[in-house]
């Protein structure tokens, strides 16, 4: 039988004006223990003893009213380890929020970070490529401007071959109507030489004049 069970049992048996000695000890199959190990049995008969000493010294009335203040201690004492276990389960409850609160911030400086970080490499690969497409512009533009250069150079060079090929192409026309004239008149000076043989040195003179121009017309002609 455990301690509280006989302050219950003596409890129920006490009364006002009972005598220690009405007091007997009810026993039964449930005060014995089911396989107790002998140093707690000695120790319990032991305690037994004690509090049956104290009970036979201690008139009911005072024995019920130490027995209320002990009850009252250890409920103070209940309360007292009751209210210090809330307060640790509160403190651990906050340190609990309060970690789990800096690992959630945490977390949230390490996304926003890479976040950063990617941004910023979007924003250097982007400079970049704007860079060089700059840069490929300006090579373009200037590209462009001497291809128009080489075009306007080209053009004129062909407009000034134009030139050049009109005035020799009248050149050829003046020359062939020339050769065409001599040849006129050197078949006419044939003619007369067969009627005039004076003739002769004038014929040979066209003849001369002739083979020039047909020199220079083919040397216009080549050209």
């Amino acid at each position: 039988m455990t301690k509280q069970a006989l302050q219950k049992e003596l409890l129920e048996k006490v009364k006002p004006g009972a005598k220690p000695s009405d007091i007997k000890r009810r026993k039964s199959a449930g005060d014995i223990p089911s396989a107790p190990p002998l140093p707690n049995l000695a120790q319990e008969n032991k305690q037994l003893k004690a509090e049956l000493a104290q009970l036979k010294a201690t008139p009911p009335n005072l024995f019920l009213s130490g027995l209320l203040d002990t009850k009252q201690r250890e409920l103070e004492k209940v309360r007292k380890e009751s209210e210090t276990k809330s307060n640790t389960i509160r403190l651990l409850r906050e340190n609990l929020e309060r970690d789990t609160k800096e690992q959630e911030i945490s977390e949230l400086k390490s996304q926003l970070k890479a976040t950063k970080q990617q941004l910023d490499n979007s924003l250097e690969a982007r400079t970049k490529a704007l860079s060089d497409f700059a840069k490929q512009y300006e090579k373009t533009k200037q590209l462009a401007t001497e291809l128009e250069q080489t075009i306007n150079q080209a053009s004129a060079e062909l407009n000034q071959g134009d030139s050049e090929i009109t005035h020799l192409r009248t050149k050829l026309f003046q020359a062939t109507q020339q050769a065409s004239s001599l040849q006129r008149e050197l078949n006419l000076n044939r003619i007369n030489r067969h009627s005039s043989p004076s003739n002769s040195a004038s014929l040979n003179n066209y003849q001369t004049k002739l083979d020039y121009f047909q020199y220079a017309l083919y040397a216009l002609m080549a050209v």
